[in-house]
Formats: C-alpha cells, sequence, structure tokens
C-alpha cells in the first residue's frame, strides 16, 4: 500500500509544480467526475474497495498525462484536490490537506532549496558541471531527490 500512496503523493507533488496554462482543463474535469461516480459505484457494489481504488488510481493517471502535455489549466489543482479530499472522506489515508502546511519554516526551507536548484541549473547552462555535481550532491545531503525533465527540474524530499 505504501508504494500505491507512492503514486499519488508524487502526483500531487507533480500537481503542485506544473505551470498553469490558460482555462480550466476540461478532461480534467471530466476525469474529476469520473472519480467521484467510479469511486461511488463500486463502494455501492457490496463495498468493492479494490474497484474504488482503481478508480482512484485512474484518476491519477489522468492527471499525470494532463501534466505530461502541460495541460493545467487555471483551477485545475483545486479541482483535483478536492476530487482526493472526497474520496479520502472514505479511505482516510490520502491526507489532501498535507499539500498546504502553513508551516513558515517548511517554507523557508523549501525556498532554501529553491535557490540551490535553480543555481544548479544556472551551473549547467553555464556547462560548470563540476559545480552542478557540487550542487546535487548538497541536495542529496539534504536529503532531496532531483528529477531532470523537459520542463525543467523537479525535487522532492526522499
Amino acid at each position: 500500500m505504501a508504494g500505491a500512496l507512492r503514486r499519488v503523493d508524487d502526483m500531487r507533488f507533480r500537481l503542485l509544480h506544473a505551470t498553469e496554462q490558460g482555462a480550466a482543463n476540461g478532461e480534467l474535469g471530466q476525469a474529476t467526475a469520473n472519480l467521484a461516480s467510479g469511486f461511488r459505484t463500486a463502494l455501492a457494489d457490496d463495498l468493492n474497495v479494490s474497484a474504488a481504488l482503481a478508480a482512484v488510481f485512474d484518476f491519477v493517471r489522468q492527471v499525470n498525462t494532463a501534466i505530461d502535455a502541460g495541460k493545467v489549466g487555471s483551477g485545475d489543482r483545486e479541482r483535483v484536490k478536492a476530487a482526493l479530499a472526497d474520496a479520502d472522506q472514505v479511505l482516510g489515508v490520502l491526507d489532501p490537506d498535507a499539500w498546504a502546511t502553513g508551516d513558515v519554516a517548511a517554507e523557508a526551507r523549501n525556498e532554501e532549496i529553491d535557490s540551490l536548484v535553480q543555481a544548479r541549473d544556472e551551473a549547467r547552462r553555464k556547462r560548470d558541471f563540476a559545480a552542478a555535481d557540487r550542487l546535487r550532491q548538497e541536495l542529496v545531503d539534504r536529503g532531496v531527490v532531483l528529477e531532470d525533465t523537459p520542463q525543467g527540474t523537479r525535487w522532492k524530499y526522499r
């Protein structure tokens, strides 16, 4: 189950770092509606938890597809968060409120990590690979995992 929850957390992390582009994505709107109906239908079918979880992971896949395609629009983050919160009323394991903790110290640490990631990206652009490697190691020592993507570098704590 830990691996399954990690998939949801990874999707939420990616969504938080995705750039919103334009109006809300109709496909994500449909995905949230499908999650709600599929989840409810599965539970009404003799508490078919396996089918309910399948609806959640189909939703995760659809959100990841939208992120990969750069199709996260205005309001989509909140719509996805609300859909997960609704499912979590039954499951009680997704912790949708963990997205925004309001922890000032954590936010300061995250800003520091962002600065180090940007410095590493700049070193890579300048082809100063020794500096980029040193910065990457500093991030690893702080428990940060980097993921270089065509959209830029993403990071998360191990």
